[in-house]
């Protein structure tokens, strides 16, 4: 089997010098394919950014900022600050590589470390004041519904959009003379931030006034969203809004995201930038009428870290592995690290791979994603309902 010469004479001596030769060369195929069977089946996911192109759409780590937010120009980290950015993704990893190249003109710091969190971005913000919702005089009159903003009525798009924010009952019924007493708004109300909506096949979250489109279904699975909360959306009720950029695995939760606590119980509101913790016990009821991702507070405080040394034949680029065990059951598909340092420093590139470990558990993952993604591709995946 697998003899091309058998036609072919050979000399004894340089037949077993091919039969070795042949030998070397399935032994090496075998690694080979061996290789690329852990290449698919445990697959590594790879993160970078580079300070000197801060625009190239090669940079997959998202904002890396100082601790005010602000972005961290050219690299630049003083020594009583630190330097945060994200990476969002999907799977169950082990450990993350993390390494920093440092500019040329950069001093060498005694100490470099590095610490990472786990959970959806928009968790991670500042907590804020308590949400309030101001009270709302609404009236209904036909089959539509209008809230009296002032002295003005401004008409709600459709029955669907009132009931993505208001109950049935919260509506005073009216008849044609309301209309006469306050003059109309031209401005129509559309759904509440956060609702989830859909058109034809695709998906969209309204927020801030506009419509973000969600790319796919592995980001809607991966920011918590369930599709029992998806509402059928007109046309006219999609003309009312601009569309906004694609909604990415990278985008954070948008404003009018509800979190719930799953181990506090807790509910919390996402609003420019902030997360404002809901106290009263009405307020839920009428907020979360669009669905709330589950979240847990213990992600805040679950941390790991490990210190950078410099690497061994390079000069300037330090790393270090984070072990990733004690985030694996926690929710969220977003990884927060902070670095610090013990002088001001300036840094080039940043590189976070995470790895898999090889075992039976995650061999079922990778096999399971990929029938999922199989069938996603020939139109059997999961659709709205």
């Amino acid at each position: 089997m697998f003899d091309f010469t058998k036609q072919i004479p050979l000399e004894k001596n340089i037949y077993k010098t091919y039969k070795k030769l042949q030998l070397v060369l399935y032994f090496f195929a075998f690694l080979s394919a061996a290789y690329f069977a852990y290449l698919v089946l445990f697959p590594s996911a790879y993160f970078a950014y580079d300070f000197s192109r801060p625009n190239s759409l090669k940079n997959s780590i998202i904002s890396p900022r100082d601790l005010e937010g602000k972005y961290a120009e050219h690299g630049a980290v003083a020594s009583k600050n630190k330097l945060v950015f994200d990476t969002a993704l999907v799977g169950n990893y082990g450990r993350a590589k993390i390494e920093f190249t440092m500019d040329k003109n950069s001093d060498s710091p005694d100490s470099l470390d590095i610490s990472a969190r786990k959970s959806y971005r928009a968790f991670f913000y500042p907590e804020g004041e308590p949400a309030t919702q101001n009270s709302a005089t609404i009236y209904k009159f036909s089959e539509d519904y209008y809230l009296l903003s002032g002295s003005m009525l401004k008409k709600f798009i459709s029955r669907n959009a009132y009931l993505s924010q208001y109950d049935e009952s919260d509506a005073e019924v009216q008849d044609a003379s309301i209309l006469k007493k306050y003059p109309l708004d031209q401005n129509l109300i559309g759904y509440a931030d956060g609702t989830l909506i859909s058109y034809g096949i695709s998906a969209y979250i309204v927020s801030s006034g506009k419509l973000l489109p969600i790319n796919n279904t592995a980001t809607f699975s991966a920011m918590g969203y369930n599709w029992n909360n998806v509402r059928q959306a007109s046309a006219d009720e999609i003309s009312l809004y601009e569309k906004d950029k694609l909604f990415t695995i990278s985008s954070p939760h948008p404003n009018g995201t509800i979190f719930k606590t799953t181990d506090t119980k807790k509910s919390y509101l996402i609003e420019n930038g902030i997360k404002r913790p809901i106290t009263d016990l009405d307020i839920p009821n009428s907020w979360q009428k669009n669905g709330s991702i589950a979240i847990e507070e213990k992600s805040l405080s679950v941390s790991d870290q490990c210190r950078l040394t410099k690497e061994t034949f390079s000069f300037r680029t330090y790393s270090c592995d984070i072990p990733l065990d004690k985030f694996s059951n926690l929710i969220g598909k977003d990884y927060e690290f902070s670095l610090s340092a013990d002088r001001e420093i300036k840094i080039d590139n940043i590189n976070v791979t995470f790895k898999r470990n090889v075992n039976w558990d995650n061999f079922k993952t990778t096999i399971r994603d990929l029938i999922n993604r199989i069938k996603t591709n020939y139109g059997f995946g999961t659709t709205a309902q």
